[in-house]
């Protein structure tokens, strides 16, 4: 943080000095020709990547470091691709959805365009340069772990994602993005919707999404304490269940496994708060307990002997497979179980609700497969 506010205070002072030094003074290619006595025949005849040099050579031989001339030379070239952007000047004038995406699908060219020159220009060390980062590392202050490569590969996906639906909006439709775009925060749910795995190797995937997914939200919020190991274990558990259950394919198996697991790690308290906040399911029982002013403590425990029971069940069908009529009684015996500890802790009546409520929407047998598609 105190490296970031530095560079902040090195940009202001740094582009203070700039316009103190060419103050009235105009750096297009032509004064810069002149300057060193090339005709304008001469420049003509030069490539774009031999103008930027006579452009660098100026600026060192009027004595600036290479900071700053990187500066000069991005705001020229950026300049000279994007032209002068005016989005905000006629904000009394109705802009079109068509119009905003032509000028995302301008700037997303100007980008890859910026960093052609540049690298054909400096070469690799382009992507390392502070005054560069806007169009080689656009998500360095959030992202750092990330490389140059993918963050390049996010920020197109993001301006993509703009262009598709501006493009795809009606006209002075509700809720319909502006120029500006999607923030990073919808943005990374817009890709955890397309797969962020399409658009970055598995190690960056992981790290990404510890920061931005919503299965990353729920664990912020289920109430448990982590540590930064204990957090990234737990979601690399956790994620492995989801994405089968998210290609259709629940593995009661692997949700047992899970279980024990997390209970290893955390505890069995704390497996149970990780578990709640994972299962829709727990909304309603959240909401039956308001009608008996029943705490989240109680809510919770009576969570624990249903998830319980679910997993005595889901043992139950597997035994079943070899031996049925054991199979059928540990079934039985995992509701009654349920049913006994509930009316103990609640009552009969608020016991029966509670199992009522959390079931609702839910009307899948009392499978493996069922009970892991209820959650």
């Amino acid at each position: 943080m105190r490296f970031k506010i530095i560079a902040a205070l090195s940009l202001v002072l740094n582009l203070g000095l700039l316009t103190h030094i060419f103050a009235g003074q105009s750096l297009t290619d032509s004064t810069v020709d002149n300057r060193i006595g090339l005709s304008d025949q001469t420049t003509q005849s030069l490539s774009p990547s031999q103008r930027d040099q006579v452009f660098i050579d100026q600026l060192v031989g009027r004595g600036l470091d290479s900071h700053q001339v990187n500066l000069l030379l991005f705001d020229k070239l950026q300049t000279e691709l994007l032209g002068v952007l005016t989005d905000n000047d006629s904000y009394w004038l109705p802009t079109s959805s068509s119009d905003k995406a032509a000028s995302l699908q301008q700037q997303l060219k100007a980008e890859r365009a910026l960093r052609l020159r540049l690298t054909a220009l400096l070469g690799e060390q382009a992507r390392y340069a502070l005054a560069f980062q806007q169009v080689f590392r656009p998500f360095a202050s959030q992202m750092d772990f990330l490389t140059s490569e993918d963050q390049i590969a996010l920020r197109e996906s993001q301006l993509q994602q703009q262009i598709s639906v501006l493009s795809n909006s009606e006209p002075g439709s509700e809720g319909s993005p502006t120029a500006a775009g999607l923030s990073l925060q919808a943005f990374s749910g817009v890709l955890h919707e397309q797969s962020i795995s399409e658009i970055l190797g598995p190690d960056e995937t992981f790290e990404y999404s510890l920061r931005y997914s919503p299965l990353a939200d729920q664990l912020r919020l289920s109430g448990v304490v982590f540590t930064e190991p204990a957090f990234r274990q737990v979601y690399g558990i956790l994620a492995k269940t989801q994405n089968s259950a998210q290609l259709g394919k629940p593995n009661p198996q692997a949700l047992i496994d899970q279980r024990n697991q997390l209970t290893q790690l955390l505890g069995k308290n704390n497996t149970v708060k990780v578990l709640a906040a994972l299962d829709k399911r727990f909304k309603n029982l959240q909401i039956a307990g308001q009608d008996y002013d029943l705490t989240q403590e109680q809510l919770l425990a009576a969570y624990e002997i249903i998830s319980d029971s679910e997993m005595a069940m889901i043992q139950g069908y597997f035994v079943r497979k070899i031996n049925a009529e054991e199979g059928i009684n540990l079934i039985r015996t995992a509701a009654r179980n349920r049913e006994s500890q509930l009316i103990n802790h609640f009552g009969e009546d608020v016991a029966r609700e509670l199992m009522a409520k959390f079931s609702r929407g839910y009307s899948a047998g009392i499978s493996a497969d069922g009970i892991v598609s209820r959650q």
